[in-house]
Parts: C-alpha cells; structure tokens; sequence
C-alpha cells in the first residue's frame, strides 16, 4: 500500500508469515522500505519468536543507514510489551517514529479518533495515525512522513 505497487508484497489472514527481513527499494533512490517479521501475534513457537526478535534487534542496534520506523499495530488491540520493547529500540536510537493504527475501519470514526488519542497519551513522542489500507485512510500522511525522512540530512 505506501509503495502503491499492489502486487509488491503479499499479504495474509494468518500472522506471521513475514519470517524474513524483505528489502523494497524505491525508484531512483537510494532509500528502501524495509518490512520486518510481525511477530507479537504469528502464529509459530516461541522459540522461533526469540529468534525473530533476536534478529529484529540486532537490525534495529546496528543498522546505521536507518531514518525511522513505522511501526504498525491494530487499532483494536492494545499495545503488546513486544511493541513497546521495539519502541524502546527506536527511542535508543533516536529513530523518529510512525505509528500506523490499522484496520480502522474495523471501528467507526469516533472509536478510532478515542484510540489515536489513546495512543498519543503513551507515545506522545511518536508521530500517530489512523489508518486503513482497505480505504487508504492515512496513505497520503504516511507517505509524506516517509518521504520527509527519505530526503532528509542524516
């Protein structure tokens, strides 16, 4: 959905199934996109959630090139330790961060208003979002989030 490219990256009905650290390059650029297994609710042993995890916070430590993160998270689910564990590893960084509140059109536009603030009460350094790739309702923020950290001086 934030590459516009519909047939980019699959998706599925079963967490988990990005189990690999996928790299999507964007045009003319030397910027990329970088999805990152979600596995606060996959479907898979813990053993290999350890794993993941292992990996994501070695990424997160030492890859230097890193602008923000966009961290994605259901609007009708509260915030995991894991989510805040990776928050944490942002804010060790000093990585700017995009919280997109999905699924929003799960609820009605006064539910997902009350969540956003909810949100922003915990997080209030972090940018918020509501959004719904199904009616691409915070595509255009997302995007010019990105965008700003894709041109911005390192």
């Amino acid at each position: 959905m934030l590459t516009g490219q519909k047939n980019l990256a699959r998706v599925s009905k079963t967490p988990g199934r990005t189990q690999l650290i996928n790299f999507f390059e964007l045009g003319d650029t030397d910027a990329a996109l970088v999805d990152l297994p979600g596995y606060g609710y996959a479907k898979v042993p813990e053993a290999m959630k350890r794993e993941w995890q292992k990996h994501l916070g070695d990424f997160l430590e030492h890859r230097v090139t890193l602008r923000g993160l966009v961290v994605l998270m259901d609007i009708r689910l509260p915030m995991t330790a894991l989510d805040a564990q990776l928050l944490a590893f942002a804010d060790a960084r000093n990585l700017e961060t995009l919280i997109l509140l999905t699924k929003s059109d799960k609820l009605s536009h006064n539910q997902a208003a009350k969540a956003r603030m909810a949100m922003v009460k915990i997080r209030p350094e972090s940018t918020i979002l509501v959004f719904s790739a199904l009616h691409k309702v915070g595509l255009q923020d997302a995007s010019a989030w990105i965008v700003e950290r894709i041109h911005a001086t390192p």
